[in-house]
C-alpha cells in the first residue's frame, strides 16, 4: 500500500503541475461520482474476500511472510476480529508485550524460532516468550505507536479492557505501555522540535515509481 500511495501522489504532482488551484480541486459532485464508482466495482468484494481468506490462515502479512508485524496487524485488526476468534487476536497482541525488551523498546514483529530462517544481525529475545524471536527495523520509530493503536482498536471492538491488566513478567500491559513511552522519550525524542526522530527511508517500490516518472 505504501508503494501505491507514493506512486499515486507523485503522479498527481506530475500531471497537476500546470493546472490552476481551482482546476485541481474536484467538485463535490465529481467526488461523489468517483466514490459511487469505486463502491460499485465488484472487484472490491473479490479482493476483500481474498484478504479475509489470508487472515483466516494467520496474522502474518501474507503467505510469503511467516512473521507477524505490529504495523500490519494494526492495519487489519478490525477485519481479523471478524474472521478469527478474539482469543487468538488477543494472544497475538500480548506476544508483542512479551517480546518487550528490558529498556522498554518494542520489536517490529516476531516469529517462532523454528521459522527464523533468514540472516539478522540483531535478533531480539525475551524470557517472557522463549519460543519466539523478535526483529526490528531500527531506523523506524512507529513500533511502539503502532502497538498502542493496535491495542486501542482491539479494545474498541471487543470491549476487553481486561487486557490492560494482563500480567506479563510481573508487569501489567498498562505498565509496559508506560515503559514504551519512557523509551521513546529517552531514546527518540528531540526536545527542540518536540518530535520523535527517525531515518528517512524509502523502499524499492517508491524508488522505481519515481524513476518511471
Amino acid at each position: 500500500m505504501r508503494r501505491n500511495l507514493t506512486f499515486f501522489g507523485l503522479t498527481l504532482i506530475f500531471f497537476s503541475s500546470g493546472l490552476s488551484a481551482q482546476q485541481r480541486i474536484p467538485s463535490k459532485g465529481d467526488q461523489l461520482k468517483l466514490a459511487q464508482t469505486i463502491l460499485a466495482d465488484p472487484k472490491l468484494k473479490y479482493v476483500d474476500s481474498l484478504a479475509r481468506q489470508v487472515i483466516k490462515e494467520g496474522f502474518n502479512a501474507g503467505s510469503g511472510y511467516s512473521q507477524i508485524w505490529a504495523r500490519d496487524l494494526n492495519t487489519f485488526i478490525e477485519t481479523a476480529l471478524e474472521e478469527r476468534p478474539a482469543a487468538d487476536v488477543r494472544g497475538a497482541i500480548l506476544l508483542f508485550f512479551q517480546m518487550q525488551q528490558p529498556n522498554g523498546e518494542m520489536v517490529d514483529g516476531y516469529v517462532l524460532k523454528k521459522d527464523f530462517t533468514w540472516h539478522d544481525d540483531t535478533p531480539y529475545y525475551s524470557k517472557n516468550a522463549p519460543d519466539h524471536v523478535g526483529f526490528k527495523n531500527t531506523v523506524e520509530t512507529d513500533q511502539e505507536t503502532s502497538l498502542i493503536q493496535l491495542l486501542s482498536k482491539y479494545i474498541q471492538k471487543t470491549k476487553d479492557y481486561g487486557i490492560l491488566d494482563e500480567s506479563i513478567g510481573g508487569l501489567s500491559v498498562k505498565e509496559r505501555i508506560q515503559l514504551m513511552l519512557n523509551y521513546l522519550r529517552r531514546e527518540r525524542f528531540n526536545a527542540t522540535y518536540g518530535l520523535l526522530w527517525g531515518a528517512m527511508t524509502a523502499d524499492w517500490g517508491a524508488l522505481s515509481s519515481a524513476k518511471r516518472l
